[in-house]
């Protein structure tokens, strides 16, 4: 999956973002900046997942048009591992 995209889905919520940061850091408790931060952690896993999910999606259309389409021919140039 590589990496999260969370900075895009805080940058959406981006003045709550600071206004959750700003009162842990005034009361010094980051309960409330945690709380903030898990369903926005939350989003982007699931963002995630559903775009691999597509890109898997996709693969397997392409894996199973080749099979349908038949065998491949060689690459002339490319050494097979096979002997």
């Amino acid at each position: 999956m590589g990496l999260l995209p969370v900075e895009i889905v805080i940058r959406s919520r981006q003045t709550e973002y600071y206004q959750c940061l700003g009162e842990a850091d005034e009361q010094a408790d980051c309960t409330g900046f945690i709380e903030f931060m898990l369903p926005a952690i939350k989003q982007s896993l699931e963002e995630g997942i559903e775009q691999q999910a597509g890109l898997e999606s996709e693969l397997a259309k392409e894996v199973i048009q080749l099979l349908v389409s038949g065998p491949l021919e060689p690459h002339r140039n490319r050494q097979s591992a096979w002997p």
